[in-house]
């Protein structure tokens, strides 16, 4: 009886590679019930050898263990999962065991893993302490590590932020303007209103604040201090600014159809935080081009971005799966190419420079300066002001296009 209750899950493991279902299977009598998952045991049996782990496996019934056996399908002390894990899984620096009682007293093994259970139990706070109907939370604080007992979620709240320590340089590499040209308030570019200033900044929060919910505002941001090919995102780079573009009917103060550019960088360091209550509401839908990437570099500069309204990037995935191989991808450039016959000049052919060669002469390799050292230049800043604009404008232009 206890066997046909046991294969009653099986049934639905039919998506699952035969391969990784034998492999389960096969492990059935050393293994313990995830909680919230699919898999019934009413017995347990002397073989019982592994700690179930909490909130895994629901809904998607995946099945998660810590094994003490090597020949099980996973190694040797090592989490393994099938399934769907939960949001859990995240990392953190703790150690997480979590045992059931079982209904075998008669069992050695049994009587051996009930006292031990008892002994740690001592060290548990009583919020975790142990109910008739509960499991036994056996959770230890990692010395150095950043898991709070007495707050669990604590750590989540600065997840995937810089560290401290990039965090108290920030300051300094933002506003290390070496040639100390004073540009805040000089900029004038057609078709772009340019906010460099918290006045300007506040007086333009009062516009999109009364948008309408149905409106969309298609947003882009600018990026220094990263190298793409070393790192990602998360934890890294310094946002130079950002640019908004809402349809052709929103007036930010230089008339109706302009483009939103946000300055970040030296005398107008930390005016992004002033559309910091804009770009957390989720009551503004904002449309991104690779959302995952502005999401991080906003974070990191603890702005937490609700009101996702679309990610061009995915739409176009949706609409042309085969654009990778007929129509040059998925960027923003081939996009706005292909769809809109406007499309995005990269970076290089604006403003990169060709490497001279040992005689003076210019050579084939074309080096492209920092983004930094792009926005500060006097004779290169009008250009980056319309080029990094147009990365908005283009994607709610896609986003029109795409719907």
């Amino acid at each position: 009886d206890n066997k046909n209750k046991i294969n009653m899950w099986m049934p639905r493991m039919a998506h699952r590679p035969a391969g990784r279902r034998r492999m389960i299977q096969t492990s059935f009598s050393r293994n313990t019930m995830v909680i919230g998952g699919n898999y019934y045991n009413s017995d347990y049996n002397n073989n019982h050898r592994n700690a179930v782990v909490a909130g895994v496996g629901g809904g998607g019934g995946g099945i998660r263990w810590y094994n003490n056996n090597a020949n099980v399908g996973c190694h040797k002390k090592k989490k393994s999962f099938f399934g769907s894990p939960s949001s859990s899984s995240l990392s953190m620096s703790s150690s997480a065991d979590v045992t059931t009682k079982t209904n075998n007293s008669n069992s050695a093994n049994t009587k051996t893993t009930n006292a031990k259970n008892n002994n740690r139990k001592n060290d548990i706070p009583p919020q975790f302490q142990e109910k008739k109907e509960d499991v036994i939370v056996q959770s230890k604080v990692v010395e150095g590590g950043n898991w709070n007992i007495d707050s669990p979620l604590e750590w989540t709240t600065t997840f995937g932020r810089r560290s401290k320590e990039y965090d108290a340089r920030v300051k300094e590499i933002a506003t290390n303007n070496t040639a100390g040209v004073d540009y805040v308030g000089k900029t004038k570019v057609p078709a772009v209103t340019v906010v460099d200033t918290v006045e300007g900044a506040r007086r333009v929060m009062k516009l999109l604040m009364k948008c309408p919910p149905e409106m969309f505002h298609a947003c882009d941001t600018e990026v220094m201090d990263i190298d793409l090919k070393k790192v990602g995102p998360v934890g890294n780079g310094i946002v130079t600014c950002i640019s908004v573009y809402s349809g052709p009917d929103m007036d930010y103060g230089e008339g109706p159809g302009t483009v939103l550019w946000v300055d970040n960088l030296d005398g107008a360091y930390g005016v992004l935080q002033e559309f910091k209550e804009f770009l957390e509401s989720p009551q503004h839908q904002k449309v991104w081009h690779n959302y995952g990437f502005d999401r991080h570099v906003l974070w990191n500069e603890g702005i937490d971005v609700q009101g996702f309204g679309g990610d061009t990037m995915h739409m176009a995935r949706l609409y042309d799966t085969s654009r990778l191989t007929t129509a040059g991808g998925y960027s923003l450039e081939a996009l706005t190419d292909t769809l809109l016959k406007r499309r995005k000049t990269p970076m290089k052919e604006i403003f990169g420079k060709p490497r001279l060669r040992k005689d003076g002469t210019p050579g084939s390799i074309i080096d492209l300066p920092a983004i930094e050292d792009i926005q500060r230049d006097e004779n290169l800043r009008a250009n980056w002001i319309v080029y990094s604009a147009y990365d908005a404008e283009g994607t709610w232009l896609l986003r029109e296009e795409l719907q």
